[in-house]
């Protein structure tokens, strides 16, 4: 992206996390790149971890049996983003400077097509089902609906000023887009392909993500340092919760139970913990730095999170919302995503151009990868 730190911060790819939902049960969220601070979903059992390489210009693909870089795929210019379709057939990589978007084989690792959309694509996701992958075009205000049969735009609906983040519920019913400098979420049905409603929010969100159930999208107001509560089931504001003790909220990741939502202060720097139940803050966890991206292991014990000023990367118990251990990766890790088997974490160092494995129960680095220039998002097969 190279594009604002503000925009960076839109990752976790949030349909990325809510696909992670629908498929797996986990909601995470994302760094730079992928709606929300929030990690593209791990595919089943397969072995390439695919890398957008944002000062370069494409995806370096990471054979993961042995940590090597085996093909490195031409892409768009200022890839910011990438989701893989829920059966693996195809990965989409939005490009914020050429407005649009690469459409990749992953059996062949080649580019299949190349898809005009808005102005600066920087966010994207997929529909639950796989038919339909939805794109966040920040300076044209719109999102760019594409059909994954035929690969073209079959709908442009305008949102509001500066889109940066966009959630789908995991019921594939609804998507949800945080704009920016309109202070508004919209609400696009996909049955439609249009706006239904605009809901009002808190100054500047930032990042949003969806619970398991479908039934509410927490949204991170970075200016107004608390988040809306939204019930989809009538698209309201339900509350506004207060985040003491933290300023700068950016991004939000729902454990993949379900049962808490994480939400990424950037300038406190620390971790507000929101209970789902009673939506409530139940605990504010300190952190090494300002953090940038979460991702969960599958059984919801861990959470793992980018601190890029700090070149670390902590490891959170979720039970008792504590930093147990931090560990050293590359140079500004500003992504991190966990594999199904939830042992394994691939982390995106921008600025040392590398990948970091990380080994999650020794909290160590296994393997470290040299990629392209400026890695900001990785997505495994």
């Amino acid at each position: 992206m190279n594009i604002s730190l503000k925009e960076h911060r839109i990752r976790f790819s949030c349909l990325a996390a809510l696909l992670l939902v629908a498929l797996l049960g986990l909601a995470a969220c994302s760094g730079p790149g992928g709606s929300n601070g929030v990690p593209p979903p791990p595919g089943a059992g397969g072995l390439k971890a695919f890398v957008v390489n944002r000062g370069s210009s494409n995806v370096s693909v990471i054979n993961r049996s042995t940590n090597a870089v085996t093909a490195t795929i031409a892409v768009g210019s200022n890839p910011t983003d990438a989701v893989l379709l829920p059966d693996g057939s195809k990965l989409y990589v939005a490009n914020a400077t050429s407005d649009n978007v690469s459409v990749i084989d992953p059996a062949t690792d080649t580019v299949l097509a190349t898809i005009a959309v808005g102005t600066r694509p920087v966010a994207l996701a997929a529909s639950p089902d796989g038919t339909r992958v939805f794109v966040v075009n920040r300076d044209s205000d719109t999102v760019s609906i594409i059909n994954t049969t035929t690969d073209a735009v079959i709908a442009t609906p305008t949102v509001g000023n500066e889109p940066r983040a966009l959630a789908v519920l995991p019921d594939g019913s609804k998507v949800y887009v945080a704009n920016f400098t309109s202070n508004n979420v919209s609400v696009i049905s996909t049955a439609s392909n249009t706006v239904t409603t605009t809901i009002s929010v808190g100054l500047r969100p930032l990042g949003l993500a969806a619970t398991p159930d479908s039934a509410k999208v927490y949204v991170a107001n970075n200016n107004s340092n608390n988040v809306t509560l939204i019930a989809t089931s009538s698209d309201t504001v339900s509350a506004t919760i207060p985040l003491p003790g933290a300023t700068g909220p950016q991004a939000v990741g729902i454990t993949p139970d379900g049962t808490r939502a994480y939400v990424l202060n950037d300038t406190t720097p620390n971790v507000s913990v929101i209970l789902v139940a009673s939506d409530a803050v139940t605990a504010t966890i300190t952190l090494a730095g300002s953090p940038r991206a979460v991702a969960f292991t599958p059984d919801s014990a861990t959470a793992l999170v980018a601190l890029p000023l700090n070149d670390l990367v902590a490891r959170i118990d979720v039970a008792s919302n504590s930093q147990n251990v931090t560990v050293v990766v590359g140079d500004e890790p500003v992504f991190v995503v966990v594999n199904s088997a939830g042992d394994t974490a691939f982390v995106a160092n921008r600025a040392s151009n590398t990948v970091s494995v990380v080994d999650i129960l020794t909290a160590s680095v296994s393997a470290t990868v040299a990629v392209g220039t400026s890695p900001v998002v990785v997505v495994l097969e």
